[in-house]
């Protein structure tokens, strides 16, 4: 009898262990749900502000580099600069923000599923505007480095001669460097002044070297440099009176070979 009571109550602890542990069990699943929950939102926060992050980043170079022109002297006239704020396309952003954080304050996280589709559309303005500054500040800033390269720009093929003699081989290759700094430095739009700044002391240098820079050499001489500079020396007659004059004042004639018939 006493074994038999011993089973039953053996049975009903191993049913109790085993309800407890089914609710355990439940529990568990629960809060597994409410973490998978808590991380879908999370997630949905962060990637709303990863979005408008990167949107306002965008934005905001190309706002930075139309106030940056704006302000500049050469630029205070330009129709294409101040076209770009007709029928007041901030306003159109001001007011989709606006409804969208109405929105927000509503629906938080699930935002994006309200059927006015406000996220949607401040998106839309905030790159719309974006697209408008670059419409019109890109063009007007390629212009304005077309003018400034214009002034101090050379045809490269009008130096190949020049490159066998030093000291105008030297100031040609400062003229690439600061040439090459001055296209990367232009390559797109500035957005602060003190990028705007070393573009323009980069052009003052680019300036400077193109004024020390003589492109009328005679053909004769040329012809002799060129000649000269393949190796095999120049022909004796090709330095005449007029290329010896003008190589003893611009260089030093000793460095050149020639060939005697």
């Amino acid at each position: 009898m006493s074994g038999q009571m011993s089973n039953e109550t053996n049975n009903e602890s191993s049913a109790r262990s085993l309800l407890d542990r089914c609710v355990g069990l439940s529990q568990l699943l629960v809060n597994y749900d409410q973490l998978q929950r808590k991380t879908q939102i999370r997630n949905a926060y962060m990637d709303l502000a990863s979005t408008l992050a990167k949107e306002v980043a965008k934005l905001q170079l190309q706002t930075g580099a139309y106030l940056l022109l704006l302000r500049n002297a050469h630029f205070d006239s330009e129709d294409t600069i101040v076209t770009v704020m007709d029928n007041d396309p901030v306003s159109r952003v001001r007011y989709a923000l606006q409804n969208f954080r109405q929105a927000f304050t509503e629906l938080k996280y699930e935002v994006r599923q309200s059927q006015e589709q406000e996220w949607t559309k401040l998106l839309e303005e905030m790159r719309s505007l974006t697209q408008n500054f670059k419409l019109y500040v890109e063009p007007a800033w390629e212009i304005y480095v077309k003018e400034l390269r214009d002034c101090w720009f050379v045809d490269e093929s009008l130096l190949e001669g020049q490159m066998y003699i030093d000291e105008r081989r030297k100031l040609f290759e400062k003229y690439q460097i600061e040439k090459k700094y001055f296209e990367q430095s232009t390559s797109r739009t500035p957005n602060s002044q003190e990028e705007l700044e070393l573009v323009h002391l980069a052009h003052e240098r680019l300036l400077a070297l193109r004024k020390q820079m003589d492109l009328k050499i005679p053909a004769a001489v040329n012809d002799f440099l060129m000649a000269s500079g393949r190796g095999r020396g120049a022909e004796l007659v090709l330095l005449t009176p007029q290329v010896l004059t003008w190589l003893q004042n611009n260089d030093d004639v000793s460095r050149y070979r020639i060939k005697r018939g």
